[in-house]
């Protein structure tokens, strides 16, 4: 039962919501990449869409695939793939998070500060380029937590092959070429202060309640602009009848 529910979520659920993301993604980069009037909306924009692309193909692999697939997580080439996939799935997640705050950034600029808006006309890549320098640096330390080794199954498990006889030499043969390759934390990714420090509580700060309270902050001083503008234009519209 346990089985057919995550084959059913993560195998057939998530891989069409992330094959759906991927191809929206491409085709949203593809038009904003397009667009050639020089606002840093449209930028932003396209670099969100490649970030997401980072996070929801990194998300099929690591999940999806595997389900699909079960065979595939003894390839030699998807346990040596994980340790660098899992970190890029950070890197595209925190990017996607500070580009959503920069067109929240943009958008509070327009809103409540018009006139230094036009004054300090800031480029995309004002923004991009931090962002970008910013989730590989953060997320850098994630891409030593994770190593692939191989193993030789008469070496780890010897006391299974020790009664063979010579009847069973073409088995033992290739029993000795089968190698078996897992992904097994390193030594930093079981540091206890690393866990707490970096892994917690830096996480939890960066990647949650930072972007949350900008955001907040951001949105609410853009609503009460926008209803205070509102309210001033009712009152004009007012005033201008009653002058009539």
């Amino acid at each position: 039962m346990s089985v057919s529910f995550d084959l059913i979520t993560e195998g057939y659920i998530l891989g069409f919501v992330a094959v759906t993301g991927i191809f929206s993604n491409l085709v949203a980069t593809v038009v904003f990449a397009k667009k050639k009037i020089s606002q840093p909306f449209y930028r932003l924009m396209m670099f969100l869409c490649v970030f997401d692309l980072m996070y929801v193909s990194a998300s099929l692999l690591i999940f999806s695939v595997p389900m699909l697939y079960p065979n595939i997580p003894n390839t030699p080439w998807f346990a040596k793939s994980i340790p660098a996939i899992l970190p890029t799935a950070h890197v595209g997640m925190t990017g996607s998070i500070y580009l959503t705050i920069s067109l929240a950034v943009e958008r509070y600029i327009t809103v409540c500060h018009p006139f230094f808006k036009l004054s300090h006309n800031w480029p995309a890549w004002f923004y991009i380029v931090p962002i970008i320098f910013f989730s590989i640096i953060f997320n850098l330390p994630k891409f030593f937590e994770l190593e692939s080794i191989s193993i030789n199954p008469m070496e780890f498990q010897p006391e299974m092959f020790a009664n063979r006889t010579d009847a069973n030499e073409t088995s033992l043969m290739k029993v000795e070429e089968t190698i078996i390759y897992i992904v097994q934390p390193t030594p930093l990714r079981q540091n206890k202060q690393y866990i707490l420090g970096y892994i917690v509580w830096a996480n939890f700060i960066v990647n949650c309640v930072l972007p949350f309270m900008v955001l907040i902050f951001l949105n609410v001083s853009i609503f009460r602009e926008l209803k205070k503008i509102q309210s001033e234009d009712t009152h004009m519209s007012q005033d201008a009848r009653n002058g009539f």
